[in-house]
């Protein structure tokens, strides 16, 4: 069997001839990278994951398109532990008014923007009116601001004890400074007004949201990544117990994580909430192909040999593994590009291009970094390596397990693919976009406040599309208004006709009479209800928040409230948009498409270790142990009732394509132990010589994913969990099950041997 590196580990053998010019070549890249850093984004945006072709989709693209972000909107949640008194009320006053005077804001709506009806003059005075009446007439006040259409249920609840205030600021582009100095402004105004009327303000809404998920990740960044390079520095040095070796094994992967980072900048890709956990992959990859490899120059110079050539060695019998186990991984970040989801797609590329940028770090720094400070080493004391002995103790007891348990083993790691993989394939998808905000966020808390006080915290819209213009909301508008507002489940509906119904009747074609009734209405209210060509009608209902799967069936049944519409309008186009019926719909299309893609990596690269071994039977065998661990996984979820998350298909996709590296390692090792022993012998070898680089590689991979759980995203800490619990896994699959399933068919194939002999 020939070892197959596709020639890249060839990029270590240069650096070894030069390695000053090496390192100066880098340090030159790296200039580059801080550069790329001061120009490094944040997109707090996850819906655009969820942008594919399909008709909600393509329908919320044409809702965007009439209805562009001019502003964005912070919601102000104003709670009182009982209704709102006389007191209270004039607080709330103060602060409508007082917003109004914040830089950047270009519009405030609150229970102080509703007007009565035109009187006999024409006049439509506020329903609070400027002096209030005493406390004894507040709740009779209070009543009839609740009975107005454009309040009741959507700006005041029912027990009348909350209320939301509308704060619209001109549309920015940009990151944190700018939102965070509004959201500064805003909080001052209500931590003065607030307290003192015994009224509790929390910040939500879109921009209060984008706040929350760009504070996150930019605090991820950083503390993911010092943190996990303490612990792999840490555990490296325990390994090691040389500050020398520590070094080349710390260097690469922190010059890998400001590559990446710094080409991020660069190409202005921005940070998201799915590509935050490449700078922490790409430390903990690095750390673990240059563990390997500085473990091989570490023993070839404990048995006498000069620096060069145990780098030499090092490079020539593992460079061609951490080549291929790069390989393996960049295949299985590549599958993502087969998904319908353009963000998908692009985390895939970049995830792609981040495990390229590990390996070339590792490939290029250990041997270049081992000539310049390494020339002094002296083997440490071997006695005093409890770590090391206790980690070989372990390695040869698990190979006597396999010895006296091979056929067990065999037969029960088979059997339990075949449950798991019917698991696998019979457990559903779900989203929820509160995997992407921070839990500790008031903003978060708040959607659970509204779902409890106005009865649904998600939106979806309905957009009327007709082919002529018309003053005022066309029938079918009207009639479709009027069906979703009857239906169970729906909070609010609001829209056109939502204004005329209180302010009404008018006639919609008098185009003077539509205007008088917009100039009643809050600032900003024709842009959000209707297009500039009068062409496009937006109806917004209220849901209570769910997941993907039963917001969903919602929809669906709204789905045939509307067919009979699109049959009696024929000339109207009625579809069902917005962020929150793009992913229920896309959702299932974009997780399943993930979970094709994971086959196509998991088949991809079983046939690359055939290949890099140059042996079918290999790469059939590795299959159990490598598959094993994914479909164990979705076991669980199966037996718990759980499903398959969007970050928890795209975690066992990258995990797989790591998780081959312990059998690539395996294999390789094996591959050089071979020549003149048994097939027993060698695999004893194996496990002798890699298992303990393997559990330290697993380590530094695993407690580099466990690191996520610091983060304040739910989706981040997910994605660790399972990742961690993946690479677990694939340790044992890869030093247990893979050795059974070799040693098995070995034994059989001498045993048809004897009996052909015969």
């Amino acid at each position: 069997m020939t070892r197959f590196g596709f020639g890249l580990e060839k990029i270590g053998l240069l650096c070894l001839k030069r390695p000053l010019l090496s390192l100066l070549i880098v340090a030159l890249t790296c200039i580059a990278a801080l550069y790329g850093l001061t120009h490094l984004k944040f997109d707090g945006d996850p819906g655009q994951v969820f942008r594919a072709d399909n008709p909600v989709s393509r329908a919320t693209d044409r809702q965007t398109a009439a209805f562009p972000a001019h502003r964005e909107e912070l919601v102000l949640l104003i709670e009182s532990k009982k209704p709102y008194t006389g007191k209270q009320l004039e607080a709330i006053r103060a602060l409508h008014l007082e917003m109004q005077f914040i830089d950047g804001v270009v519009g405030v709506s609150s229970i102080f923007s509703a007007r009565t009806r035109a009187d006999e003059n024409g006049n439509t005075p506020t329903v609070l009116p400027g002096n209030l009446p005493p406390e004894a007439d507040i709740p009779a006040l209070l009543d009839k601001v609740y009975a107005h259409p454009l309040v009741g249920d959507l700006m005041l609840s029912k027990d009348l004890t909350t209320s939301m205030m509308i704060i619209s600021f001109a549309h920015r582009e940009g990151g944190l400074d700018g939102v965070e100095k509004s959201l500064n402004d805003v909080r001052q105004l209500t931590d003065l007004v607030g307290p003192a009327a015994g009224l509790e303000v929390i910040q939500t809404g879109g921009m209060a949201i984008r706040y929350d998920v760009l504070k996150s990740l930019n605090r991820d960044v950083h503390l993911l990544n010092l943190t996990g390079a303490i612990l792999g520095i840490f555990i490296c040095f325990v390994f090691f117990r040389n500050m020398a070796l520590v070094a080349i094994a710390a260097i690469p992967p922190l010059i890998a994580v400001l590559w990446l980072l710094g080409l991020f900048g660069l190409t202005g890709r921005p940070v998201t909430a799915m590509n935050n956990v490449l700078p922490t992959l790409v430390l903990v990859i690095a750390f673990c192909d240059a563990l390997h490899m500085i473990q091989t120059i570490r023993r070839t110079l404990a048995i006498g040999s000069n620096i060069k050539e145990a780098v030499r060695k090092a490079v020539i019998d593992v460079g061609p593994a951490c080549a291929m186990t790069s390989l393996t991984t960049m295949v299985a970040f590549a599958s993502l590009l087969l998904s319908s989801s353009n963000a998908v797609r692009e985390f895939g590329a970049a995830g792609a291009a981040s495990v390229f940028l590990a390996f070339i770090a590792v490939i290029t720094l250990v041997p270049a970094l081992s000539m310049v400070l390494l020339k002094n080493y002296s083997a440490p004391n071997t006695k005093t390596d409890h770590f090391n002995h206790a980690l070989d103790r372990l390695s040869s007891r698990i190979w006597h397990f396999i010895e006296t348990r091979t056929t067990a083993i065999a037969v029960v790691s088979m059997m339990a693919l075949a449950f798991s993989g019917y698991a696998y394939f019979n457990t559903g998808t779900n989203y929820d976009y509160r995997q992407f905000l921070s839990q500790t966020s008031p903003a978060n808390f708040a959607i659970d406040k509204i779902d409890e006080k106005f009865g649904g915290a998600d939106v979806f819209n309905v957009l009327v599309e007709n082919k002529t213009a018309s003053v005022g909301p066309p029938e079918v508008l009207v009639a479709a208004h009027r069906q979703l507002e009857k239906q169970d489940g729906v909070r609010a509906v609001f829209s056109f006709v939502t204004a005329l119904d209180w302010l009404g009747p008018v006639d919609n074609n008098d185009g003077n009479a539509i205007a008088e009734v917009i100039e009643r209405l809050p600032p900003g209210f024709r842009d959000q209800v209707v297009s500039t060509d009068n062409k496009t009608w937006l109806m917004t209902v209220y849901i209570p928040n769910a997941t993907s799967a039963e917001t969903r069936k919602v929809l669906d049944r709204f789905e045939q409230v509307l067919a009979p519409l699109r049959v009696a309008f024929p000339d109207a186009t009625l579809s069902i948009s917005g962020g929150i019926a793009r992913s229920a719909y896309s959702s299932p299309l974009v997780i399943g498409g993930l979970k094709f893609s994971l086959a196509v990596a998991v088949l991809i690269t079983i046939l690359m270790v055939g290949v890099f071994v140059r042996s079918l039977k290999f790469a059939l065998l590795s299959a159990i142990p490598n598959l094993l661990p994914l479909t164990l996984v979705a076991a669980g979820l199966y037996v718990t009732g759980n499903t398959f998350s969007l970050i928890g298909v795209l975690a066992l996709t990258i995990a797989f394509g790591i998780a081959i590296d312990n059998t690539i390692h395996v294999v390789n090792r094996l591959q050089i132990e071979r020549p003149g022993r048994t097939m027993a012998e060698a695999l004893s070898r194996t496990l002798s010589k890699t298992g303990p680089v393997l559990f330290t590689a697993t380590l530094l991979l695993a407690g580099g994913m466990v690191v996520t759980k610091l983060s304040q995203l739910p989706s981040i800490r997910l994605f660790g969990t399972y990742m961690s619990v993946v690479l677990v896994l694939a340790l044992f699959a890869a030093i247990i099950v893979l050795p059974a399933m070799i040693l098995i068919t070995d034994k059989w194939q001498n045993k048809n041997r004897g009996k052909d002999s015969e």
